[in-house]
């Protein structure tokens, strides 16, 4: 590819979004060696187990991100209503 004076050429990124997740299997090699040295070899399967979905996790955030704005609004209304009830 010949290059012609005054062409440039610059690198791009491009950011792409995950929209979906799709869970992992977890395995763990194991080897077992037998006093005779029969030798056994296999991928045993990993559960999980106390691990909230993403699903979950992220509908838990937001119940307490609502949580927290109407705690927030419900301060900022006490807090006007003193501000109105002292200035009579």
């Amino acid at each position: 590819m010949s290059s012609e004076a005054g062409e440039v050429h610059k690198n791009k990124r491009v950011k792409v979004k995950v929209k979906t997740t799709a869970p992992a299997t977890l395995e763990m090699p194991t080897t077992m060696t037998a006093q005779n040295g029969a030798v056994v070899s296999q991928d045993t399967k990993i559960s999980l187990t106390g691990c909230p979905s993403a699903a979950a996790a992220k509908a838990e955030a937001a119940k307490k991100a609502a949580a927290a704005r109407k705690a927030a609004a419900a301060r900022k209304a006490a807090a006007t209503s003193r501000l109105l009830h002292r200035s009579t």
